[in-house]
């Protein structure tokens, strides 16, 4: 399988990073800029961080960059979301992703051993913000790897829809066959590499079940220089 696939992209959150402090550093450096303005929020603040994604009329596949939540949560908060505020809130909330997401070990030395063997990189990623998983990867020293980043934000629409998969490959220039998608999800990694041609390898993690779609299973990053 390795010999025809020319191109590795990855998922980002639960395969190449994990979460380990965001939702707390999230909620107080936002409590922290919100008392600074006298808002007393504190009480309320954990009940809409916790529903962050949640929109008024959700599209399916379709993506909302994060400052649009940052409005909504301010609303929710009974705070009017003025341009200003919004702006500020939102660089937090960027700041508290990269501080609060760790890679997993071993992963720049699999993918500088990938890049190594020939293997173009590069990341497609479900986010609001394109700018937290640029900033990730410049945190873990990758960004200079990649030869693509794809991010739902930049297309609008979310995984496993087809054409964030296509775009990506309209970029790298290659067929179907020659892709391999690595990722964690069943449905928005696994579902979405297969229904465009690619060759899916499943990263499982204790909350996530093997997908019967995988063609290869692995449960670290490393794992995956013993097929590439």
């Amino acid at each position: 399988m390795g010999m025809r696939v020319k191109a590795l992209l990855f998922d980002m959150g639960g395969t190449l990073v994990h979460s380990k402090e965001e939702f707390r550093l999230r909620k107080e450096s936002l409590a922290r800029i919100l008392r600074g303005l006298k808002y007393g929020v504190d009480n309320d603040l954990e009940k809409a961080l916790r529903c962050w994604d949640s929109f008024p009329e959700d599209v399916e596949y379709i993506e909302h960059w994060d400052m649009a939540r940052v409005a909504l949560l301010l609303a929710k908060l009974g705070i009017k979301p003025k341009p200003l505020l919004v702006e500020e809130i939102y660089k937090a909330v960027v700041q508290s992703s990269v501080e609060g997401w760790y890679f997993e070990d071993d992963c720049k030395e699999t993918l500088l051993a990938l890049k190594e063997r020939g293997y173009f990189l590069g990341v497609i990623s479900n986010t609001g913000s394109h700018e937290q998983i640029m900033r990730l990867l410049i945190k873990g020293d990758l960004l200079e790897l990649m030869d693509v980043v794809v991010t739902s934000q930049e297309l609008g629409i979310k995984k496993p829809h087809p054409l964030i998969f296509k775009y990506a490959q309209l970029l790298l220039g290659l067929k179907s066959s020659e892709i391999a998608y690595v990722g964690n999800d069943p449905k928005a990694d696994v579902e979405g590499a297969k229904n465009v041609g690619w060759v899916a390898v499943q990263k499982i993690n204790e909350d996530v079940a093997p997908s019967p779609l995988a063609d290869i299973t692995i449960k670290k990053i490393k794992e995956l220089l013993g097929y590439f």
